[in-house]
Order: C-alpha cells, then sequence, then structure tokens
C-alpha cells in the first residue's frame, strides 16, 4: 500500500536505455519505493517532444519531480526535489 506522500508524488523520467546516470536515477527511485513514468526518448519520438517542451536539452537522465525539472542525475538534488533530506 502506498503512502499518503507517495500518491501526492509526481515522478516523470526521461531516459535512454544506454545512458548510466539513467540506470543510477531509476535506481535511485526504485530503491525508495517513489513511483514515476519512465519514458525512453530513443523508442518513443513524442516522448522526446514532450521533454523538450517540458525544457529538456539532448541530455538524459531528464527529471520533472514535483515541478522541479532535473537535468542529469545528483542524489541530493532528487531528495531536494523530494523534499527529503
Amino acid at each position: 500500500m502506498q503512502t499518503l506522500s507517495q500518491v501526492l508524488l509526481m515522478v516523470i523520467l526521461y531516459t535512454t536505455s544506454w545512458c548510466g546516470y539513467c540506470r543510477e536515477a531509476r535506481a535511485f527511485l526504485l530503491a525508495r519505493n517513489i513511483p514515476f513514468r519512465e519514458y525512453d526518448i530513443e523508442q518513443d519520438a513524442k516522448a522526446m517532444v514532450a521533454m523538450q517542451v517540458a525544457g529538456g536539452r539532448r541530455g538524459v537522465p531528464f527529471a520533472i519531480i514535483n515541478g522541479s525539472k532535473l537535468h542529469g542525475f545528483s542524489q541530493d538534488a532528487y531528495m531536494q526535489a523530494l523534499g527529503r533530506r
């Protein structure tokens, strides 16, 4: 069962299959049981457009966590966007 804080979280993760930092970002979220939607921008052209419209550059991972737009992966930045320390 999900906690109230997990239900309220909105996490979107744009990735590619070959990206090491994408794997780290995914593992970080999974290890903390944080629900997220993942889009592979190489497999899904619409996801690539959505990422660019949202402000993402060509690099991945690109995450939108509760409205915060994060380029790359930093555990500290993800924790801050999630409202955790």
